[in-house]
């Protein structure tokens, strides 16, 4: 018996996958939604004017001539102006005057608002992040110097140079995600005094965050845990010795809890521990997700899957290993792109003073063929056959089952072993951009993360045989569209995201343009994007969190009446116009793609 192994995703597959998605879009009509590239102007906050007039230092009235009216507008001394008022001198119209000028003593006593504002702001104090910046670590807000009875709000800001700030946290509290490598954080705190308005201060950036291999669970992996049939098991799930991380477990990669996909006796705690009792009679499930959240994945956005199955004891006589007796129960190791990995196999209870020797061979026995290697078993790790050090480093993202043999003094031992290896974390977006209705050349860029391309294309129909060529740059007539296609990948071209399964919690692809008057649509997960004018556009595309920019070349259409540079007659340059296209072409890229996989899928197996 053997296992068939999940392909993984090589930089060809992901092309072909990326194709397929974006011509299964156009084949099958999926609904648009406008929206625009322009980006809103922001609005300029207009200043209002808080001076108040303060009364003239200057008397309207000659004192000499006239005593009585110049006392009455003396603010300083009102009484005489009052006593003065009947004097014989004062003119008809001298009992108007101290009317007129007596609003004004209290105008000049009234502060002016903007010192009101000033008076009635909260005091601010400081605000600092303590706590450690490793993955699945609590990171916390410190205030101090704010005024007794103070009440906060806190808002959360991821700074890469990568990935996007997205889902803010706004509490006191924050939990450091596992895919926030490199990253650093802000806190902006506003606080508000009794009394008083608000304030807000944001704190100096905290250290990198450090993610080690021992922190990369839950990243939509797979976890095969050994019972014993009839005997009381716990196992402690969580990645981190951390009361804030809370756990939940359904049947999907997304989605809600739901303890009933538990087998009956088996439980898992709010903290992580599933814990109970199997026999080997009760079947194996494989589709029991455990679920963790952090602020950067909230309502348990990272997952992974558990497979649970009780075995019979283990032999206690010979050769043997502890654990990976049987496939369904195979010793679960877990590596990733690009970082060194290594795992010693250690095989007890043989012959007194007889070396073990160790090896590796497929699951349902044989051999690996040197085509292997890559495939179904790691390029780049290796097995020391005297020590039993698997050791090596993978740059494939992948996932390979094998068997280790341990052999000494004829005795023979067996252990069973998952390998999965994880992409490293995303550095950009491996992006597909092709022009919709290209029925017959049907030209596809691909362009890698740090920006450069590959295009591939039909020139005599989807047909013949098919053209490639390194460098070069999109590119589409005035008028016409590109249809664009995303995923986010690492820095060895492996897809970060599942292809397969729930897509909860994933985001389609945005684009953005550099020339305001492009206008963007979205098509199901992908987008299209129009240009009205023709120069070089600068084109920034983003899936699930992370971007890659490159420039389109836009040419003038070629008016009509004339050949344009698709050959034909009263057609604009790069579009084609036959309807039917779209489904000639999509059917043609899926069935390019699904082959792609296939291929793999093949090669994988073990």
């Amino acid at each position: 018996m053997h296992k068939t192994c999940l392909p993984p995703i090589h930089r060809i597959a992901a092309i072909g996958s990326a194709v397929a998605i974006v011509a299964a879009s156009s084949a099958f009509g999926i609904g648009v939604t406008s929206a625009s590239a322009d980006e809103l102007a922001p609005t300029t906050g207009v200043g209002t004017s808080t001076s108040v007039d303060a009364p003239t230092a200057s008397p309207t009235t000659d004192p000499a001539a006239d005593p009585a009216s110049a006392a009455a507008e003396m603010p300083a001394e009102p009484a005489p102006a009052v006593t003065a008022a009947p004097a014989p001198t004062t003119t008809p119209t001298a009992p108007t005057t101290p009317a007129a000028a007596a609003p004004a003593a209290p105008a000049a006593a009234t502060p002016a608002p903007s010192d009101d504002a000033a008076a009635t702001a909260t005091p601010a104090g400081t605000v600092t992040i303590s706590g450690t910046t490793r993955a699945w670590r609590t990171v916390s807000a410190d205030t101090a110097g704010w005024p007794a009875g103070t009440t906060f709000t806190y808002r959360w800001d991821f700074h890469h140079p990568v990935l996007t700030n997205r889902d803010q946290g706004t509490e006191r509290t924050y939990i450091v995600d596992p895919e926030q490598a490199d990253g650093t954080f802000t806190v902006t705190v506003t606080g508000t005094a009794p009394g008083l308005t608000p304030t807000s201060v944001t704190s100096a950036p905290s250290t990198p965050v450090v993610v080690e291999d021992s922190d990369r669970q839950f990243i939509y992996g797979q976890r095969v845990i050994p019972v014993t049939s009839g005997e009381p098991f716990s196992v402690d799930l969580a990645p981190a010795d951390n009361p804030d991380l809370s756990f939940f477990v359904n049947g999907s990669i997304g989605g809600t809890a739901d303890p009933s996909v538990l087998p009956e006796g088996v439980t898992l705690s709010a903290n992580g521990v599933i814990s109970g009792t199997l026999d080997s009679s009760t079947p194996l499930r494989d589709q029991i997700w455990v679920h963790v959240s952090t602020p950067y994945h909230p309502g348990g956005g990272l997952s992974e899957r558990i497979l649970l199955s009780a075995a019979p004891p283990e032999n206690t006589g010979g050769l043997s290993f502890a654990g990976g007796t049987t496939e369904d129960h195979a010793v679960q190791l877990h590596a990733q792109a690009g970082e060194p990995f290594s795992h010693t196999f250690r095989a007890t209870g043989g012959p007194v003073d007889e070396p073990v020797r160790y090896s590796i061979l497929r699951t349902d026995g044989q051999p690996f063929p040197a085509s292997d290697v890559g495939a179904s078993f790691p390029a780049g790790i290796t097995l020391d056959r005297t020590t039993g050090v698997l050791s090596g480093t993978d740059d494939q993202a992948a996932f390979y089952s094998f068997a280790v043999v341990a052999t000494s003094g004829g005795q023979t031992a067996v252990q069973y072993v998952d390998l999965r290896t994880a992409p490293a974390p995303a550095v950009g977006a491996l992006v597909t951009v092709t022009r919709p209705g290209d029925r017959w050349e049907q030209r596809t860029w691909v362009i890698q993360p740090d920006g450069s391309v590959e295009s591939t294309w039909f020139p005599n129909g989807p047909q013949h045989e098919i053209e490639r060529e390194v460098g070069g740059r999109p590119t589409a007539a005035q008028g016409s569209t590109l249809r664009i296609a995303a995923a986010p990948v690492d820095a060895f071209g492996n897809i970060t995201v599942p292809l397969d399964g729930d897509w909860d919690g994933r985001t389609p692809v945005t684009v953005t343009s550099d020339v305001a008057t492009d206008v963007v649509q979205r098509v199901g997960w992908n987008a299209e994007i129009t240009f009205p004018h023709a120069s070089t556009h600068t084109l920034t595309v983003t899936s699930q969190g992370v971007s890659t920019t490159f420039p389109v070349t836009v040419v003038p259409s070629t008016p009509t009446g004339t050949t344009g540079t698709t050959g034909t007659t009263g057609s604009l340059a790069f579009t084609g116009a036959d309807t039917t296209g779209p489904v000639t072409w999509g059917l043609g890229l899926l069935a390019s793609g699904v082959a792609l996989l296939t291929v793999r899928a093949r090669r994988r197996r073990a």
